[in-house]
């Protein structure tokens, strides 16, 4: 789980599959913490077919992943 420091921070299960990657990702973030709304504030928002990009890959590659479920 990302720091509530960095409330704009998503973190992802290092033992899976990397955004972009086969397979399913796990990615985790803050909804909402005491100073207010995080990261993933409008989650609702988000549906299948959706499209999230993900800019902190350990390789610096920016990627582009479609939601499914």
């Amino acid at each position: 789980m990302p720091p509530v420091a960095d409330v704009e921070r998503i973190g992802r299960y290092t033992k899976g599959v990397t955004p972009g990657g086969t397979g399913p990702a796990v990615l985790i973030g803050h909804f909402v913490t005491a100073r207010g709304p995080a990261v993933l504030r409008d989650v609702a928002k988000i549906h299948p077919g959706g499209e999230i990009t993900d800019g902190h890959r350990p390789d610096g590659i920016v990627v582009y992943a479609d939601l499914v479920g």
